[in-house]
């Protein structure tokens, strides 16, 4: 009888932790750049065009009609682009006077905003919508994405930290692909996400700009070279 009992116990014992393992690996984020074959994809290259762009920080917007950059993936859940180009870039204030803007640190030309390279990350949502796919994105080295000039409407600002915005239509494979950046009751639509294959990672966005809390708005096209997917495996 002794004997079946420990039997019984160590089967119990297995069990238990096989349904640990199990639930372990179900709640792991895995949340990957997919070929038409079903293969993890490898560093498939793509363009990106978007527009209006939206910056708010502190009472002073600068709207952006038109953005350009190039990239790559860089397998399995990570993107990277070379700067990012804003044009018919103007800033506003608090008192509505209106100025032509531009960057100084990368150069921009007049009424032209351009980024350091970026890096970007798959991952879900744990705030708003949770489990929504996401994609974070941040300057590739340090924290600014760029600096922009003082004009007679704005103070200089360096543009810093990460923003957060939604993969478009995930799990469907398709050539051209969209990543939204959207506002939601005053700040950034995701506030916080689950980085991909972290089991728990908590990455907040930390967009920041004129020495506040900042608010990026934007649709952009994402054309890849070929069909992608994108997918929680």
């Amino acid at each position: 009888m002794t004997r079946y009992i420990k039997a019984l116990s160590l089967a119990l014992v297995a069990v238990f932790a096989m349904g640990a393992l199990a639930a372990a690996s179900a709640s792991a984020n895995d949340v990957e750049f997919h070929e038409k074959n079903g293969n993890t994809a490898g560093k498939v290259k793509f363009t990106t065009s978007g527009g209006p762009n939206v910056l708010k920080a502190g009472g002073n917007e600068i709207t952006c009609q038109k953005s350009a950059s190039e990239g790559n993936i860089e397998p399995p859940s990570n993107v990277k682009t070379s700067s990012v180009t804003f044009t018919e870039c103007e800033s506003v204030n608090a008192k509505g006077e209106k100025c032509k803007a531009n960057s100084i640190k990368p150069k921009g030309a007049a009424g032209e905003v351009k980024t350091v390279e970026l890096k970007g990350n798959l991952g879900e949502s744990v705030t708003q919508a949770a489990g929504t796919i996401v994609e974070d994105l941040a300057p590739a080295k340090g924290t600014e994405f760029t600096e922009i000039e003082k004009s007679k409407c704005i103070p200089s600002t360096k543009v810093k930290g990460n923003v957060i915005g939604a993969v478009g239509e995930p799990g469907t494979l398709k050539a051209v692909g969209s990543l939204n950046f959207a506002e939601l009751n005053k700040e950034q639509e995701f506030t916080e996400y689950e980085e991909n294959g972290s089991e728990g990672k908590k990455v907040p966005s930390t967009l920041n700009a004129f020495g506040v809390k900042a608010i990026f708005i934007s649709k952009q096209s994402i054309k890849f070279a070929e069909e992608i997917l994108v997918t929680n495996s």
